[in-house]
């Protein structure tokens, strides 16, 4: 059962001194030596990890959340809190927001796009976003 699959999950990685679970934890990322995360084999990728970001915050009510959508084949989720829209990094920094269209969200999107066309992490803005509440 999943929900049971989820529970154990949380259980597992949650931090037992607080009972907080980061989004990265979930995600299986890594601390690589010198303190950058890497992605373990199988982890998924963005529109993967943005995808079933959506899924959970609308299941658990989290926060009002857009999974979007670009014309390149990015996907990434906006999430609104107290009324402002972030750009919520599911890939290179679990669980940061960045508040859309400034520059650390361009960054976030062109490392998206460049990704999704090579393979490796590396701007762009929202222009052409589709998004589904």
């Amino acid at each position: 059962n999943v929900q049971t699959r989820y529970e154990r999950l949380v259980l597992e990685r949650a931090d037992p001194s607080t009972g907080v679970i980061r989004l990265g934890d979930i995600m299986h990322d890594l601390a690589a030596p010198g303190g950058s995360k890497g992605r373990q084999p199988g982890a998924g990728a963005a529109r993967h990890r943005a995808l079933l970001f959506k899924a959970v915050a609308d299941w658990l009510s989290i926060a009002p959340c857009s999974l979007c959508r670009d014309g390149e084949g990015a996907s990434w989720n906006v999430v609104l809190i107290e009324g402002e829209p972030f750009v919520l990094d599911v890939m290179f920094d679990p669980g940061a927001l960045y508040t859309e269209s400034s520059g650390k969200a361009n960054e976030y999107l062109r490392r998206l796009r460049q990704e999704g066309k090579d393979g490796t992490a590396s701007t762009a803005t929202s222009a052409g976003a589709k998004t589904a509440p």
